[in-house]
């Protein structure tokens, strides 16, 4: 991420000046997480047979037709490539030698809840010793982007195993940690072919994203999205973001969301909003000329909601209606507004005033979506001049306090509870809140920051009685 940010700007006859030069913010701060890579295309763009339960992939190159390696015998010197374990999955890239578990239970290192030993009734981390992980000073077993939702009636979370520096696997577990679906990259430093996060959808099924190269200096993005029974069949859907789609050759591809009836996605590394109702070409939302980003989309039915980066009185979040029509939900021009949130009752976002105060603000979650109705939940806590990784939902606002202290807040009243992290392990930064509990990635301590050692699971209710 870039160091830091000086923004200065007004718009024409705004009354208020921000001073912007006040906000010396990493530009990364306010952005959401995002992978370094490139993203451009090949293959089917697919539509989603969503009521059907089918796959089909159509346009494009081919569709589905597999192509490629069908992978080796080993990984990086990590986990075994046993072959009776592994085929190449259907929507295989050119020159890409992706796998796709047939057991998953067998495929990938047993990850089984264990306690915590934090003091915390019902705290859970997953036991990762046999875990290979990247031979480099992090030494991380899963990456950090990962995933929990609950869905029809159950509960689901998703990660990237580290079976190796190089042999990467995208997993979808049950909550028992049972492993579901593994996707597997076994060598991304010789080919390029890298697994990113899987998502999870609005109204079930998952999505998962997989880099490859179209050729030096030209890569794409390949998103196979579904029900796990069709994504795991012969013939899934898949989305290819592609220089046809974005007019670029190299670009990241982002916060995959989506809902039965449309994908949302963005790219960077100038960040763009692409909406995609499973038909055609994926579609951007236009920016106005005084907006230089547009990220970060949520779906709501037909309408998505994103973040826009510019002018004082154009940064902040807008939506894009079924029609295509855009409007603001909220701005404020004494304030930098970013790192929105949903869950099925509320919206919540960080505000960072010109003094480098932060601050929690809420809105009622409406359908359609109507303009924001702000009310300021609570400051900050330390949090000095930037914004903070956070997670939302059930009414819990989570955030790192610090790698001692995660604090979940509730955004009805404000109140809070602290939370220590497991015996040996420091916060990295929450990623959900379901059922009850916070989801988040842990370090080993001692050790290098950010090396996601484990993913823990804590009860609120253990936290005892919330503080004002």
């Amino acid at each position: 991420m870039a160091g830091a940010l000086t923004r200065f700007a007004a718009a024409a006859g705004a009354r208020v000046e921000f001073r912007w030069r006040r906000l010396t913010v990493a530009r990364g701060a306010a952005r959401e997480q995002r992978e370094p890579g490139g993203a451009t295309p090949a293959g089917g763009t697919g539509g989603w047979a969503w009521d059907s339960g089918s796959g089909g992939s159509t346009g494009g190159t081919g569709g589905a037709t597999p192509s490629g390696g069908t992978g080796g015998t080993t990984g990086d010197g990590g986990w075994p490539v046993d072959p009776a374990l592994w085929k190449t999955p259907a929507w295989n890239p050119p020159g890409c030698n992706f796998l796709q578990a047939t057991e998953p239970v067998k495929a990938v290192p047993a990850t089984p809840w264990v306690a915590c030993d934090n003091g915390v009734a019902g705290c859970q981390l997953l036991e990762t010793s046999l875990v290979p992980g990247e031979k480099t000073a992090a030494h991380s077993k899963f990456g950090a982007l990962n995933n929990a939702r609950r869905q029809n009636g159950s509960t689901y979370f998703s990660g990237v195993l580290m079976l190796g520096t190089y042999d990467h696997a995208a997993t979808v577990y049950a909550l028992d940690a049972t492993p579901l679906a593994v996707w597997r990259a076994p060598d991304t430093l010789a080919n390029g072919c890298t697994v990113a996060e899987s998502t999870f959808g609005e109204h079930g099924g998952v999505s998962s994203r997989f880099r490859y190269r179209v050729v030096v200096g030209e890569s794409a993005v390949r998103i196979i999205y579904g029900e796990l029974p069709a994504l795991l069949g012969p013939n899934p859907s898949y989305l290819d973001m592609d220089k046809s789609v974005t007019g670029l050759e190299l670009f990241t591809v982002n916060h995959v969301r989506f809902s039965s009836t449309m994908m949302a996605l963005y790219t960077g590394l100038n960040p763009h909003v692409y909406v995609w109702p499973y038909s055609g070409t994926p579609t951007q939302i236009p920016k106005p000329a005084d907006v230089s980003e547009q990220h970060s989309p949520i779906v709501i039915g037909s309408e998505v909601v994103f973040t826009r980066y510019g002018s004082p009185t154009s940064t902040g979040f807008a939506v894009r209606r079924a029609n295509g029509n855009v409007d603001m939900l909220h701005t404020k021009p004494t304030a930098w507004a970013a790192k929105l949130r949903k869950d099925d009752a509320n919206y919540v976002w960080q505000e960072l005033t010109d003094t480098g105060i932060l601050e929690l603000w809420t809105s009622p979650l409406t359908k359609p979506v109507t303009a924001f109705q702000p009310k300021l939940v609570r400051v900050v806590e330390s949090a000095s001049g930037s914004f903070v990784g956070a997670a939302f939902g059930e009414g819990w606002w989570v955030y790192r306090k610090d790698i001692d202290t995660l604090r979940a807040v509730r955004i009805s009243d404000g109140h809070w509870v602290d939370m220590p992290p497991p015996k040996d392990k420091g916060w990295i930064e929450p990623f959900a809140v379901v059922e009850g509990e916070v989801w988040a990635n842990v370090q080993h301590v001692p050790g290098t920051a950010n090396g996601v050692s484990s993913i823990v699971r804590v009860p609120i209710a253990s936290l005892g009685a919330p503080k004002p």
